[in-house]
């Protein structure tokens, strides 16, 4: 059970369901405020430091930005998995077996 859905679960206890929906709702909305602000103001403080010479440049800061967001509102992910999953993170992909040339 995930930390919202305990919050949310006593809350439906002590006040009723209009208020535990009332309060996801706040949630999520909170959350979703803070990923769009955080990502937002990356972009802004990347731009006047003269960060990004062209709008291809904010890529890499777009996706850095929305991956520290979305690690921060959900912890519990194992975003490790991720990364390597699509080989983010810096480091290049193994080699196929076999050495480079196969």
């Amino acid at each position: 059970m995930s930390a919202l859905s305990k919050h949310v679960a006593l809350i439906e206890r002590r006040f009723g369901a209009e208020a535990a929906a009332a309060w996801r709702q706040y949630h999520v909305a909170a959350q979703l405020t803070r990923l769009i602000s955080g990502v937002a103001g990356t972009v802004a403080l990347a731009v006047l430091h003269g960060g990004v010479s062209d709008w291809t440049s904010l890529v890499p800061v777009l996706t850095g930005a929305l991956w520290a967001g979305l690690a921060q509102i959900a912890p519990g992910v194992p975003w490790w998995l991720l990364r390597d999953k699509f080989h983010l993170g810096g480091q290049p992909a193994s080699p196929p077996p076999g050495g480079v040339g196969g």
